[in-house]
């Protein structure tokens, strides 16, 4: 009974790559490449962070749950600080400096708030098991991907979300 998702996708998917133009078919498989590479990827740093960490991802998931709008307030706010500094840097080793600098900050939160954010999504969806619930919400994220604007839009804010998330908890 499970299989029969898996094959109504395979065929959706086909009929799809059989009716697109030939100069959409490399771009859409790569797209489908870019986001399966990304959920697997994404899936295993969000456990590993979840299972290093577990402390902090449950301040993060409590700060998710409490202040979700502070979250993702402080996400877009973080995120601006960033775009702004990158544009205020001259070009060439002081801009490579800055952005170095800027994806170092970043890590922390969001290895304490995107682990918090997939697990509570996971959860949501039914998954019991924290590993599971993780790694669910992590896949569902990347999904949100393959959907051009609208996707792009929700899994954008999803990630600013928790970067607010972790943020909000390292104040804590």
């Amino acid at each position: 009974m499970r299989i029969v998702p898996v094959v109504l996708g395979a065929a959706a998917l086909l009929v799809v790559l059989v009716r697109a133009p030939a100069g959409w078919l490399v771009p859409l498989l790569g797209l489908l490449l870019a986001c399966a590479l990304l959920a697997v990827g994404g899936t295993a740093c969000a456990l590993v962070c979840a299972a290093a960490w577990p402390g902090a991802v449950e301040r993060s998931r409590i700060a998710l749950r409490n202040q979700p709008l502070r979250c993702w307030l402080l996400g877009v706010l973080v995120a601006l600080l960033e775009v702004w500094l990158l544009t205020v840097v001259p070009d060439g080793p002081p801009r490579t400096v800055a952005a170095l600098i800027a994806i170092l900050v970043d890590v922390p939160p969001v290895a304490r708030g995107f682990p918090a954010l997939a697990g509570t999504l996971g959860r949501r969806l039914g998954a019991s098991d924290p590993a599971r619930a993780v790694a669910t919400g992590t896949v569902l994220v990347a999904a949100c991907g393959t959907l051009p604007v609208l996707g792009w839009l929700l899994a954008g804010n999803l990630c600013l979300q928790a970067l607010g998330a972790g943020a909000v908890s390292a104040r804590r």
